[in-house]
């Protein structure tokens, strides 16, 4: 009977420390995971806002080139007009350099290298041939080339 109640209580000890090993093993499992899915959600809302943040600024720029456009096209005495139009295209122009660069290294740092290459050659390059574009304009006092201009400006939002 003695050897029978000392076999329970080995097994009884054993079966509790395997099931708390096991049980030890699957729930440190489970945080390691909720852990990873964590992270995961944060940096997709990090995406988020980024796209967010690269909608808002390309689609600023892209209003300005159509209403500059536009000025330059209809151009006649009111030049205080057309000036502040150009100095509010310029403000856009400038807020989206400082930013491009910022958006650059947040895409490279999730690893979106493709996206940064395609935002890079799709929308930044459209916007400078448009600049370049409403400058010689500008600067030959020449209507704007609006069928140009607004191909590219069509072009370019953000896929």
């Amino acid at each position: 009977m003695l050897n029978d109640i000392i076999k329970i209580a080995i097994g009884f000890v054993f079966t509790g420390i395997l099931g708390a090993t096991i049980s030890s093993k699957i729930q440190r499992k489970n945080f390691v995971n909720q852990t990873k899915i964590s992270k995961t959600e944060k940096e997709v809302e990090k995406i988020k806002e980024l796209a967010k943040k690269i909608e808002i600024l390309s689609g600023a720029r892209n209003y300005s080139v159509r209403v500059l456009s536009s000025a330059i096209n209809l151009r006649g005495k009111d030049s205080e007009k057309l000036d502040e139009i150009r100095k509010e295209y310029r403000e856009t122009v400038k807020e989206w350099n400082v930013n491009i660069t910022t958006i650059y290294t947040e895409l490279y740092s999730y690893n979106l290298y493709s996206y940064a290459i395609d935002l890079e050659r799709n929308v930044h390059d459209t916007f400078r041939k448009t600049h370049k574009l409403i400058n010689d304009s500008i600067k030959n006092n020449t209507p704007a080339r609006a069928l140009e201009i607004s191909e590219l400006a069509c072009a370019t939002p953000c896929r």
